[in-house]
Parts: C-alpha cells; structure tokens; sequence
C-alpha cells in the first residue's frame, strides 16, 4: 500500500474568491442556527476599498455597493481578520419578498 499526502497552503477566502470570480462578488451560501440563517458575502477589491469602514452597514449602503439579495438580511457585524467579508443574517421564517419575520414556534 502506498500513501501519497499533499500538503497546501490553506487560502484565505478573499483568495479563494479572486481564483473562483474574479472581479466578480461573492454570495456564499446560507447556514443556520435555532433562530437565524446566515450569508457571508466576499466584496472585490474595488468595491471593499469605496466601503465605509468601522460600522455596521444599512440596508440602503449594502445594496447601494451591489449586494443583491432578497428582504430581511441585516449587516450585523465586521470580521476583524477578513473586513472584505459582510456578515449577514436574518430571522429563520423571514419572508424574502417583504422582509417581515414570521412567527417561530418553540
């Protein structure tokens, strides 16, 4: 038997996301918890650099740097190491088209 083991460089996702889009913005997909999803989104360079910085994002500034996603994701909070990654969520059972939560049953 014969084991042949690669080592790589682990990538950081904003270098993931130039080898995978290019220029291009990068939605990652939803995971979850009891209460809410969430998505990552990895800004191009461009766009990172005409972002404010140190405070959390409005609806109105995330989706004026091109983010399109549907009704009730809320910019809530800054990845220290990564800040060209937005961290979004927003409550499980939130209706995309109006972005008003649905109650959630315990």
């Amino acid at each position: 038997f014969f084991f042949f083991f690669f080592f790589f460089k682990q990538k950081t996702a904003y270098e993931i996301s130039a080898c995978l889009v290019g220029s291009e913005m990068c939605i990652r997909d939803r995971y979850y918890d009891d209460h809410y999803e969430y998505r990552h989104v990895i800004l191009p360079k461009p766009v990172f650099e005409k972002m404010p910085r140190g405070r959390l994002l409005k609806d109105e500034e995330w989706r004026g740097l091109g983010i399109s996603m549907s009704y009730g994701w809320i910019h809530y909070a800054i990845h220290a190491p990564e800040p060209y990654i937005l961290l979004f969520r927003r409550t499980k059972g939130t209706d995309p088209k109006t972005g008003k939560a649905t109650m959630m049953e315990s």
